[in-house]
């Protein structure tokens, strides 16, 4: 990406480095709330979720707020936020879901990476033109599968009869996942 930006001084400057507002956003939950919300009896949904998580006080009634440790959110803007709420505001978003392998390490195993990099050319292309890019960047690795688990299709792809093809990819998620 870097050297293929043009600078225009406010969204990409002139050493190539790019203006963005970073947002995070982490589930909240407000447990009493919720429970309501579902139709859900509270001391029963708090007993559930102290097993599921190995945390229990949230037994107690007194702890309304759980933050759940499934993976927040990152959003990053680019340009101008207006056009989010504008009718005519032109926007480019792209969700993208975290992939270590690729996105951090470039393996070649996974396609993440150029996805994501497309996606962030895009949102800054469209910024430029004065409407707003948006990637929205969600901490879960692998469509929630983690690392373990991916780690596994990937062996099973790689060594499979033939070799890793696009035609199993699905195929061999399924066995695993």
């Amino acid at each position: 990406l870097r050297n293929s930006l043009i600078p225009d001084g406010r969204v990409v400057n002139a050493d190539q480095s790019v203006n963005c507002i970073k947002v995070a956003i982490e589930p909240v939950w407000d447990i009493p709330k919720l429970a309501k919300r579902l139709q859900v009896d509270e001391a029963i949904m708090r007993s559930h979720l102290a097993e599921w998580t190995l945390i229990d006080r949230l037994n107690d009634p007194d702890y309304d707020i759980f933050l759940p440790s499934i993976g927040g959110t990152t959003v990053y803007l680019f340009g101008d936020l207006q056009a989010i709420v504008d009718p005519k505001g032109k926007i480019a978003a792209r969700p993208h879901d975290e992939c270590n392998g690729s996105d951090v390490f470039g393996t070649d195993i996974c396609t993440c990476r150029p996805y994501l990099v497309y996606a962030i050319q895009g949102a800054i292309e469209r910024a430029q033109k004065g409407g707003c890019g948006i990637i929205a960047y969600f901490r879960k690795e692998g469509r929630a599968f983690g690392e373990v688990t991916k780690f596994r299709v990937y062996n099973l792809r790689r060594y499979q009869e033939g070799g890793d093809r696009p035609d199993m990819y699905f195929k061999m998620t399924e066995k695993i996942a």
